[in-house]
């Protein structure tokens, strides 16, 4: 299953669930970063957090994001240009992370130092 988070122009956002093979035409990520991430009742594991390209796709621009040996499938953020689907792959990668922590987990950074707040994901 695949995550897609869609931006309209009116300025809602939507989130849609499609149940398709998730066949990504990017493979090399733009940004990573590395983390160490702690599900609720799991050992401690490194998470690379991946983000790809936008791609003009159909009406909208689509890019994914990935924290990888943490979720199998990316997450897919459409918006009406390359920046909003940037900025909307960026929030899908955060809220996951806050999910992540609201079920009583952890991240870290992948030196071990804790987050003081997951807007430090932004530094």
């Amino acid at each position: 299953m695949v995550i897609v988070i869609a931006a309209r122009e009116e300025g809602r956002l939507g989130m849609l669930l499609e149940t398709a093979v998730d066949i990504a035409a990017n493979t090399t990520p733009i940004a990573e970063r590395a983390l160490l991430c702690r599900p609720a009742g799991e050992p401690e594991r490194l998470v690379q957090l991946c983000l790809y390209a936008p791609m003009e796709d159909g009406d909208g621009w689509l890019c994914e994001a990935a924290l990888i040996n943490l979720f199998r499938d990316r997450a897919r953020a459409r918006g009406v240009d390359s920046l909003q689907a940037l900025q909307l792959a960026l929030g899908a990668l955060h809220g996951a992370l806050e999910g992540l922590i609201r079920a009583g987990g952890s991240v870290a950074w992948a030196d071990g130092s804790p987050f003081t707040s997951l807007d430090d994901v932004n530094r």
